[in-house]
């Protein structure tokens, strides 16, 4: 054997042995870029149902919030109306036949306060704070209408007292209707929509 066989056979075995070494390697390589692929795709996949799901719950929770603030609103809405009614009525003094008309008013505002204060407890959680706080002014005009009738139903009303307590109404009204725009354009405001609208 000569040198230059010699030489051509380690070439060629050096060769073969790389060749071998590199397809080797190429093999193991596009294996774990895979591997690590076939793990990212998954970890995408799950980020992607875990967003999915998130936006889910935050619809599903904007949808349950828009339709208590519109319940919400409708309520403070009606005893209003009621409560304006009956102070209109005791402006002009509660007595004969609006004496029945007024307490029938009164029964049907306590009926529908005791459903907004009920609905309330219901939906404290996803209320936002500012309409649950409104039962503090609903309670107020609750306690001078109660006033007024309490006072109503004493034979000898002393007049300057009734016109404190219809002052009073007057005053928690007024304070309810302040509230009332407060938490009407809060709730357009919440609900995406503006004044135009």
């Amino acid at each position: 054997m000569d040198l230059q066989t010699i030489f051509t056979a380690a070439i060629t075995s050096l060769l073969s042995s790389s060749l071998i070494a590199a397809g080797i390697i190429y093999i193991v390589k596009k294996s774990i870029d895979r591997a690590i692929d076939l793990r990212y795709e998954k970890l995408l996949e799950e980020l992607k149902l875990q967003a999915q799901e998130t936006a889910r719950r935050k619809s599903a929770l904007y949808d349950q919030q828009s339709k208590a603030i519109q319940v919400c609103i409708s309520h403070i809405h009606r005893l209003r109306r009621q409560a304006r009614e009956m102070e209109e009525m005791a402006s002009s003094g509660i007595k004969g036949a609006k004496r029945k008309e007024f307490d029938a008013l009164l029964l049907e505002f306590n009926q529908q306060y005791k459903a907004f204060m009920d609905f309330l407890s219901d939906n404290r959680v996803i209320l936002p704070r500012i309409f649950t706080e409104a039962r503090h002014d609903t309670g107020m005009l609750v306690a001078n209408i109660q006033a007024y009738r309490d006072l109503a139903e004493k034979t000898i009303a002393d007049r300057a007292i009734s016109e404190q307590i219809i002052a009073s109404l007057k005053n928690s009204l007024t304070q309810l209707d302040e509230q009332y725009f407060k938490l009407l354009e809060r709730a357009q405001t919440t609900l995406g929509m503006d004044e135009e609208n």
